[in-house]
């Protein structure tokens, strides 16, 4: 550690104060599933069991898959073998003060030693931390509960908000393909067309219940040759490239002689794609358009459709909202097949879809205004971010400031204060190695070192 420590204070080591235990194996159909004990994974809690492996308050420290997570138990648990944990505090070190700094230190990201993602224990051991006297850890603890209790609430108001776009998102579509978004364009109130008797909701007099084929110019499917990772050749997009409302251009690879095929296959702004196949009914049948294209060759592969419209009909920016709506899309997906364990549509089941079709001009208005209220949402969504951002540096700010010594009053300067002796973290590490010292030594390395000595003499 670099820094001055403030007075009263310690550097010492993880090793120094603590023993990692490696968590022990508890598979799934061996568990209880009742109890109270919580068993830990390295991304939290995974389950109950009746049996207990700690002694009392456990820290869990992800050693394999979420490496370095850091997870609290206030009670005895059963941290499984993809963890190491803590469950031993001399001199009554606070448990609750040393998760947070564990978690300060962010071990799985300072772990470079080996390729495979792990914390090595001995590495983890020699991690250099600081040691305040044990009434100031107390203090310490306190703060940290008042202060980060209000950023999590903060972090928890702001988790909220990406759902509260979405359904903004898909309330403004689906008042967008039902004629609501646009009431106030129309002249004149002309009424509602009458769909009752049917599963299609209402729509304006002025608009007509088609089936998509009739605006559809030409369908095709995408190429099937197995393209590269890398160039040469020309870009193909991958079938995630196709999102719903957007189709992302840098989601390719490259098909080796592709020129060829660019006449038939080769993507223009305004084409539609759609999914063809997928193991995810969400992402099956989704619609995106493409955009940018204008000195960007780019071809498709078979588990796309390309649908290209009749514009004098049918506006692509205004076809991709409609299929976008959540109601558009589950009727699409109802017509999916299963395959080798993938979904899939057809072509044909594609053209008979119903959709909703107002005149030319109302369809442009309604685009003008999904994309602007859309543009809205992703400012909001900007600021989210941003504001998300700050949070998270804020806990990672506040715990630094905290083991700095910076977030309450030393012990040394209250001691000062008012009058008294108080005892420096100095004195309290010469107690904790005096207690770890008296402990009895685990049974295996007691028997081990029995029979090393046998084989001496």
């Amino acid at each position: 550690m670099s820094e001055e420590l403030p007075e009263g204070w310690i550097e010492s080591s993880i090793g120094s104060l603590f023993t990692f235990k490696y968590g022990k194996a508890l598979k799934a159909e061996d568990r209880s599933n009742s109890g109270s004990a919580n068993v830990y994974g390295s991304n939290g809690i995974v389950g109950l069991h009746d049996k207990a492996l700690t002694s009392g308050p456990t820290i869990i420290i992800g050693r394999k898959g979420s490496v370095g997570e850091v997870h609290f138990s206030k009670t005895p648990c059963w941290p499984i073998d993809t963890t190491y944990y803590i469950d031993e505090f001399p001199c009554g070190l606070l448990p609750e003060f040393w998760e947070l700094l564990i978690r300060s230190l962010q071990l799985g990201q300072q772990e470079k030693s080996s390729a495979i993602p792990g914390i090595n224990r001995d590495s983890a051991y020699q991690t250099a931390i600081p040691l305040p006297p044990l009434a100031e850890q107390k203090r310490i603890v306190e703060k940290l509960d008042a202060v980060l209790g209000k950023v999590d609430v903060c972090r928890q108001r702001l988790e909220r908000i990406p759902t509260i776009l979405k359904r903004f998102r898909q309330s403004v579509l689906a008042a967008a393909c039902s004629g609501k978004l646009t009431a106030d364009w129309r002249e004149e109130n002309v009424g509602y067309f009458d769909s009752s008797g049917s599963e299609l909701p209402s729509i304006p007099r002025t608009w007509s219940w088609i089936t998509f084929s009739e605006v559809i110019e030409e369908l095709r499917n995408g190429l099937s040759p197995k393209p590269s990772i890398e160039p040469p050749g020309i870009p193909i997009l991958r079938i995630s490239a196709a999102r719903r409302g957007l189709v992302d251009l840098s989601d390719h690879r490259f098909l080796p002689n592709g020129e060829q095929h660019l006449e038939k296959y080769g993507l223009r702004d305004g084409d539609l794609m759609f999914t063809r196949y997928n193991g995810s009914l969400d992402l099956l049948g989704v619609c995106g358009m493409t955009r940018g294209l204008e000195t960007q060759p780019c071809l498709y592969p078979d588990k796309l459709m390309r649908v290209r419209l009749d514009e004098s009909r049918a506006k692509p920016e205004f076809v991709e909202a409609v299929f976008s709506d959540e109601t558009a899309h589950a009727r699409l997906i109802e017509k999916a097949k299963s395959s080798a364990g993938q979904n899939g549509i057809s072509g044909k089941d594609l053209k008979m879809q119903l959709i909703p079709l107002p005149p030319l001009d109302e369809q442009q208005e309604i685009v003008r205004r999904v994309n602007a209220l859309f543009s809205l949402a992703d400012s909001l969504e900007g600021r989210y971010q941003n504001a998300k951002t700050h949070v998270d540096k804020l806990t990672q700010s506040v715990l630094a400031k905290a083991f700095r010594g910076e977030l309450v009053p030393t012990e040394a300067e209250l001691a000062r204060r008012e009058g008294r002796e108080y005892e420096p973290a100095s004195v309290l590490l010469e107690r904790i190695h005096a207690e770890r010292e008296s402990r009895p030594k685990p049974a295996r390395k007691r028997a081990a070192r029995k029979r090393t000595a046998k084989k001496r003499s």
